[in-house]
């Protein structure tokens, strides 16, 4: 699926700036997962294939990569956990993705249905102590793919928003030969990860 993102930054307490950040994934189950991310001039490609996990900077041709074990899940966390690292919307593409988008709720209401870009989409909305966020869904029984996130901080001044798009989504594409693995040229320049030298990202390890 192809995803867009939109988000706002309070500065100075009053003046409002909305950043944004789009790209696509592909995940394969118990096979590997690919990531393509743009934020402003910087452009980033996620790889992983069973074994190895790498990060290629496009813009710098370097690159960083390391041994992992383990499926998705496993890997975003500790991605996290070791370096401070995202991958691109990996809560919508976890096998459980309810934590994230439902079980943080103390309020939840049904508002209806609507229309995103020509398609009928059930409107839900929730709400904790610390944040609102909506979802919307496409009401097809066939296809119920999430069509958008939006997230409120009702505590910080300008009520500033966090949005997701999601588009093209694909349960059962074609996967290119070698899609999940990074093969870097000979001028690529492999970096070291943001962190210390004692920080091993292997099977859940340290």
């Amino acid at each position: 699926m192809d995803w867009f993102v939109s988000f706002d930054v309070v500065v100075d307490g009053r003046e409002k700036i909305t950043y944004m950040r789009s790209g696509a994934n592909l995940l394969q189950r118990g096979v590997g997962f690919y990531g393509y991310s743009e934020f402003g001039d910087e452009t980033r490609e996620y790889f992983f294939d069973g074994a190895q996990f790498q990060i290629f900077d496009v813009e710098e041709n370097a690159y960083v990569s390391t041994e992992f074990t383990g499926d998705f899940d496993a890997l975003a966390d500790r991605a996290k956990e070791a370096y401070d690292i995202r991958l691109p919307i990996w809560q919508v593409m976890s096998t459980e993705p309810q934590p994230e988008l439902l079980d943080q709720a103390t309020a939840a209401a049904y508002l209806g249905t609507t229309r995103i870009a020509g398609r009928e989409a059930h409107h839900l909305a929730f709400s904790n102590y610390d944040t609102d966020w909506q979802i919307w869904i496409s009401t097809e029984p066939d296809q119920p793919e999430l069509m958008m996130i939006v997230g409120t901080d009702p505590y910080t001044q300008g009520w500033p928003q966090y949005r997701a798009y999601f588009t093209n989504w694909n349960f059962d594409p074609e996967i290119p030969e070698g899609v999940f693995t990074y093969f870097p040229d000979a001028e690529a320049e492999l970096m070291a990860w943001p962190k210390p030298e004692d920080v091993i990202l292997q099977g859940g390890q340290n």
